[in-house]
């Protein structure tokens, strides 16, 4: 299977599952990001992947990376869950403008090697929040971690009764499958090094790097 094909059957998963969820309250949203930053920030949890994280990449420590996957992902849902997500955000009575969230549709996330217990999750609630779909291309070096991440996330939504495919990860990747990722996508959340960021604004995708 060609690069190409490979994306394109993620990306068709990652619209099926955006399709099912587009449609959700806000309060069905919030409930889902919440059960997501749990699964991998709970005692016990955090402490395995903080260790894991380390022992794949060699980079960075354990407190390190502790503090990152059970502290940093929890204050992100609380910058995040009491924002409005979902309906009718703005009204401007003046001008007769009203402001409605709509999804954007199926996010492709790029994560470094540097961060790859708390990005995966970070881009992962602001997608869902949004009611997009979201698909992670990790860095060669951490690409265990990111499933680990992933696959954690993907248990907490189907316990909440949505598809597992709202949140996907590549599990080899290659620049060959991020770049087709990129192309594919519709909006493309890049963290990294300089050289990749440029790449995401040069894909031909919306990108924000």
């Amino acid at each position: 299977m060609s690069a190409k094909e490979e994306i394109e059957v993620l990306i068709n998963r990652s619209r099926e599952a955006q399709k099912q969820i587009e449609n959700y309250t806000q309060e069905q949203v919030d409930e889902l990001i919440r059960a997501m930053v749990w699964s991998v920030a709970k005692p016990g949890m955090a402490e395995e992947i903080a260790q894991f994280t380390v022992d794949e990449t060699q980079l960075g420590n354990y407190d390190g990376k502790f503090l990152k996957i059970q502290r940093k992902t929890r204050a992100t849902l609380m910058d995040i869950i009491d924002d409005k997500s979902v309906g009718i955000l703005e009204e401007d009575s003046e001008r007769a403008i009203v402001k409605i969230a709509k999804p954007m549709g199926v996010i492709g996330a790029l994560s470094p090697s540097t961060n790859p217990e708390a990005t995966p999750v970070i881009k992962s609630i602001h997608a869902v929040k949004g009611r997009n779909s979201i698909i992670v291309a990790p860095h060669p070096r951490a690409k265990l971690t990111n499933k680990k991440i992933c696959d954690l996330m993907r248990e907490a939504i189907v316990k909440c009764g949505a598809p597992a495919d709202l949140v996907q990860a590549i599990e080899i990747p290659s620049l060959e499958l991020t770049n087709e990722l990129m192309a594919q996508c519709d909006r493309v959340l890049a963290t990294g090094g300089g050289a990749m960021v440029n790449a995401a604004y040069s894909s031909g995708t919306p990108a924000l790097g």
